[in-house]
């Protein structure tokens, strides 16, 4: 459950944000990363917030719950923000959302492993781990596939609003600066190729080989 949560919630969003906030908002990378911390920063944090609050007596599903509840309220407080917001705009959800990934980064793993043996929680973590990664990785490809088909259609639908893109879609592409040497009128000679059947013309062999006391009978010609 906490997978799911973490690669759909946070994971995607830290892979795919950066390339938005430098291509659509027109950012450059520094402040691209400094927006970053705003989702990253929660995570080093809020692990051991939590962990303090189980100590406490906080029931753990308690905040599993807030932890999904803060992904969600992020992520959608992200999908409906316009591409021209400012960095205060943006700061609060990146900050939700990276709050409820950081309240069940060690949560949830610990109380998974307190249910096993302690003699198997090597072996348990490792598990726990790669179903994490792998998961990941699937959620981060599937995630680009699907805004790349996305992508594609609206960019495909725009282009054909404009007047004139069907005729230059139909037209025959030609290499982008690609231009003709010749100078206009000028006739250009055509290109003749040997046949394969010509013989080739005799050339004159060398006559240092064939002269002199040492001639090799590979390199002299008949006279």
């Amino acid at each position: 459950m906490r997978a799911d949560r973490g690669l759909h919630g946070f994971v995607t969003l830290l892979t795919y944000l950066p390339s938005y906030l430098t291509a659509v908002n027109g950012r450059d990378t520094g402040t691209a990363g400094l927006l970053m911390l705003l989702l990253t920063a929660p995570v080093l944090v809020c692990p051991m917030l939590a962990a303090r609050l189980v100590g406490r007596g906080v029931r753990p599903l308690t905040l599993v719950f807030l932890s999904l509840a803060c992904l969600v309220l992020g992520d959608l407080a992200l999908t409906v923000l316009s591409s021209s917001v400012g960095a205060p705009v943006l700061a609060g959800p990146m900050l939700v959302t990276g709050a409820g990934m950081g309240l069940s980064a060690g949560l949830v793993d610990g109380q998974a492993l307190a249910l096993v043996d302690p003699a198997k929680a090597g072996m348990a973590a490792g598990f726990l781990n790669t179903l994490r990664l792998g998961s990941e990785a699937v959620a981060v490809a599937v995630y680009g596939s699907a805004l790349a088909t996305a992508l594609g259609r609206r960019v495909g639908d725009g282009i054909d609003g404009y007047p004139g893109a069907a005729d230059a879609a139909r037209s025959p592409t030609r290499r982008p600066g690609a231009t003709s040497s010749a100078p206009p009128g000028s006739r250009t000679r055509p290109t003749v190729r040997a046949s394969p059947s010509s013989s080739p013309a005799p050339t004159t062999p060398p006559s240092a080989p064939c002269s002199g006391a040492w001639r090799p009978s590979a390199w002299c010609w008949p006279r």
